[in-house]
């Protein structure tokens, strides 16, 4: 059986890359994930769009509006929640 990383080799780093974004712990080094991130433009593209979104997500929770700030803090906590789960898969 083929191992499923040798048709997208960039498979073992999506998960390292909202990991990082997200400060939770990473399924590789992240020695390993700059490396990578150094030599692919896709996994680099990947990893600002993450900065982007949880930026904007972090900078929204602060919002001086309750409700927004309830909504985008609940979306922040299903981002993290289903990707601890997925790190225990």
């Amino acid at each position: 059986m083929k191992n499923s990383n040798s048709k997208n080799p960039c498979k073992k780093y999506e998960l390292a890359i909202t990991s990082y974004v997200l400060e939770q712990k990473m399924n590789i080094s992240k020695g390993k994930l700059n490396a990578h991130l150094s030599t692919c433009q896709k996994c680099s593209r990947d990893l600002q769009e993450w900065q982007k979104s949880v930026s904007v997500l972090r900078a929204e929770a602060h919002d001086v509006k309750p409700k927004s700030k309830k909504i985008r803090t609940g979306l922040l906590s299903q981002i993290k929640r289903k990707r601890t789960t997925a790190d225990t898969k």
